[in-house]
């Protein structure tokens, strides 16, 4: 994600993917806003579920013609704020959640930690929103975040693991010993075992 990018103007686009840096994200709420409504505000009514005092995005022309800026409302600011004054973890995740319920998706998305530096609260409407993206199109995701694994089903998870230096995957929900485990102590119990590396090491 590029913050600098993220916080200008950018060109209108008809029919925009967001970007792998996230810089056109305003060309992406535009888009919904104008040919997709209800998906714009399913947006706003997650960030609103997860984000105290958010109360709504818009976009106006801004930076010369056919250019626009995203503008995001919060109780107890008299003015619009622009995204140059939200944090980047907010900013990181308005973008993750644009990229899960925007109609335009790539054929593959990859994201690296996703739950990083955004609050602990947003993580399982994180995890849901991407396994609604998931009925759509492939979704790989990469994180060290224990919590955050905890959110999906153990069908979707994966272990990379160095054997003999290589990259090996496993599939923890092959382990019978893993399934008995989390049948009589609970999810927690993955958790657990992910911040002990048992998962890593399950044959």
């Amino acid at each position: 994600m590029d913050s600098k990018a993220l916080r200008e103007s950018v060109v209108i686009d008809e029919h925009p993917i967001l970007s792998e840096d996230g810089g056109n994200l305003a060309a992406v709420l535009l888009y919904l806003n104008t040919e997709h409504p209800v998906v714009f505000d399913e947006l706003q009514a997650h960030l609103r579920g997860v984000v105290p005092g958010f109360q709504r995005l818009s976009v106006k022309p801004r930076g010369g013609p056919g250019r626009v800026m995203a503008f995001w409302e919060e109780e107890g600011v008299d003015q619009p704020l622009t995204l140059a004054d939200v944090s980047d973890g907010t900013l990181r995740l308005l973008c993750w959640m644009t990229l899960a319920l925007a109609p335009n998706v790539p054929t593959l998305v990859c994201i690296d930690e996703p739950d990083q530096g955004v609050h602990p609260r947003t993580l399982p409407k994180l995890a849901a929103l991407f396994k609604k993206l998931s009925e759509r199109t492939q979704v790989l995701i990469a994180t060290h975040n224990s919590y955050f694994l905890s959110q999906f089903d153990l069908a979707q998870i994966a272990v990379m693991r160095k054997e003999e230096g290589r990259a090996v995957w496993i599939k923890p929900g092959d382990s019978a010993a893993l399934r008995a485990n989390l049948e009589e102590f609970g999810v927690d119990e993955l958790e657990r075992m992910h911040r002990s590396d048992e998962l890593e090491h399950l044959s």
